[in-house]
């Protein structure tokens, strides 16, 4: 029965592993593995924090228990190719014709200033509790 069950280990990359020929090609061969044939993969070596890992997280929780209305302020033009911002559950539809359960909300690599007047000050909000 352990065999059955450790060949759905989740891989894991080492970030702190990266830097060298034999670890660049050690970790990209778990990365690629895990990408084909898993779908899911852990990092570990990243050199951030717990304490920020759990900020992190708990911004991304606290966003997604905001009713839908308030969420849907943040939903780019995703038709015309926006990406960055709210995109709600149901937009995809998948075998047997149900929609995805998957909420997703970008945030692009911009100054909280110039997110306030993309977005509106509430993305500013979220993307400065962030740092």
């Amino acid at each position: 029965m352990e065999g059955r069950y450790s060949s759905r280990a989740v891989p894991t990359v080492d970030l702190s592993k990266f830097g060298t020929p034999e670890g660049n090609k050690e970790q990209a061969a778990i990365l690629i593995d895990a990408l084909r044939n898993k779908g899911f993969f852990y990092v570990v070596g990243f050199d951030i924090s717990q304490e920020k890992v759990d900020r992190q997280f708990a911004l991304g929780q606290k966003f997604y228990e905001l009713p839908l209305e308030e969420k849907a302020k943040y939903t780019p033009d995703l038709d015309n190719g926006e990406y960055n911002g709210y995109r709600p559950a149901g937009r995809r539809i998948l075998g047997g014709g149900v929609p995805d359960q998957t909420e997703v909300y970008n945030i692009p690599s911009e100054s909280g200033v110039t997110c306030a007047r993309r977005w509106g000050s509430g993305q500013a909000r979220f993307r400065s509790g962030s740092r």
